[in-house]
């Protein structure tokens, strides 16, 4: 399973390793299809929001080497299945993804203990 911590410093792990994501628009890219509620972000809009002062063809262009190099990095966890991209939508596998911000969520809602208090005030602080 990947793991994504999205509150405090973003970090990506698969078990009890992290996964180096040098390419900040990978990293860009991830974010966006982790905080869908789809897992799903449709290309054109991506690209123009993540590369506002190209032009569309020159942001699409690096949405697709953004895409191509996070898949390069799962492949070598062997979970480049969760990620999939078509000619209009980029897709990841929610089913796959424990994101650390709806583990904190579930916690607070059910009552059950949370991973971290500190997590817990850094969300009170974003809410």
């Amino acid at each position: 399973m990947l793991h994504i911590q999205l509150l405090g410093e973003f970090k990506l792990r698969i078990g009890s390793k992290t996964v180096p994501l040098g390419l900040q628009a990978a990293r860009h890219v991830l974010l966006c299809l982790a905080l869908s509620r789809t897992g799903q972000i449709d290309r054109e809009q991506t690209a123009g929001t993540l590369w506002p002062e190209a032009d569309l063809q020159k942001a699409k262009s690096n949405l697709r080497q953004a895409v191509f190099r996070l898949k390069k990095e799962l492949e070598k966890f062997k979970l480049e299945h969760i990620l999939l991209a078509s000619r209009d939508v980029v897709t990841l596998n929610l089913d796959t993804v424990e994101l650390d911000s709806e583990v904190l969520l579930e916690g607070i809602r059910t009552g059950r203990d949370v991973p971290s208090p500190t997590k817990a005030v850094v969300l009170e602080e974003q809410l």
